[in-house]
């Protein structure tokens, strides 16, 4: 009896000690995280140096093939209202065009119909000056792009006098009376000795230099034709040229 006593406590011992053996065996050590850490870190390399970039740039060609589809469409629109114009047509109207707008400008040819109508209506006139000057016009339709478009003109300050139905009828009709494209400005309207009226008016024909015209590709394109009034405008000033 006495000897089974003494088994016991011995057997349970090594059972103990066989136990935090596993244990100690069982137990994770920085060695035991090196490698797993080293894949992770890999992973996360990988991610920030392949497929972020691959993520940018799908994105990046998503954007080119969104504005390459539609430039194509914008460029098949130009297309097909480009074959909406008739060739001989527009063959006549941009001669017509050149013809009214000229690349340069005669200060007497220009004044000369001005003079012509103003002697048809019985005006008489001490000052006629005339000599070229340049404006700058901004399109209503570019302001919010700050473009300017640069138009170059023979000006020329006015001074008629008078009776009254003589002067008005001049101020209608001299836009018609000059084939050429003009524009007035500063017209007043003061009476003069007796029963004559005297206009003070400023007036500018404009030419176009072949060299000061670009065209950006990039802009929306408009059919002439939808100024169809203006192309009228154009035909009939021609005529008086020819």
């Amino acid at each position: 009896m006495a000897v089974t006593k003494n088994i016991k406590p011995s057997k349970t011992k090594r059972e103990i000690e066989g136990l935090s053996e596993n244990i100690k065996d069982t137990r994770l050590t920085i060695k035991d995280l090196v490698i797993p850490l080293s894949v992770f870190l890999i992973l996360i390399l990988l991610v920030i140096f392949l497929f972020v970039p691959m993520v940018k740039t799908a994105i990046s060609f998503r954007g080119e093939y969104r504005t390459t589809k539609e430039r194509t469409e914008e460029l098949e629109e130009v297309e097909r209202k480009l074959r909406e114009i008739d060739e001989s047509t527009l063959q006549t109207d941009l001669i017509n065009a050149k013809v009214v707008i000229p690349q340069t400008l005669r200060v007497a040819s220009f004044m000369s119909y001005i003079a012509d109508l103003a002697r048809e209506k019985n005006l008489s006139s001490d000052t006629l000056t005339a000599g070229d000057s340049q404006t700058s016009v901004v399109r209503r339709s570019q302001e919010e792009e700050g473009e300017q478009r640069v138009y170059f003109g023979v000006s020329s300050p006015l001074n008629y006098e008078g009776e009254l139905s003589n002067v008005l009828s001049f101020l209608d009709n001299l836009y018609e009376a000059s084939p050429y494209v003009i524009s007035i400005s500063g017209v007043e309207l003061r009476k003069g000795a007796g029963d004559k009226w005297v206009v003070d008016l400023n007036v500018m024909g404009y030419y176009v230099p072949e060299s000061t015209m670009k065209t950006n590709i990039n802009k929306n394109f408009e059919s002439y034709l939808e100024y169809q009034d203006i192309v009228d405008i154009f035909s009939q000033k021609a005529a008086q040229l020819q």
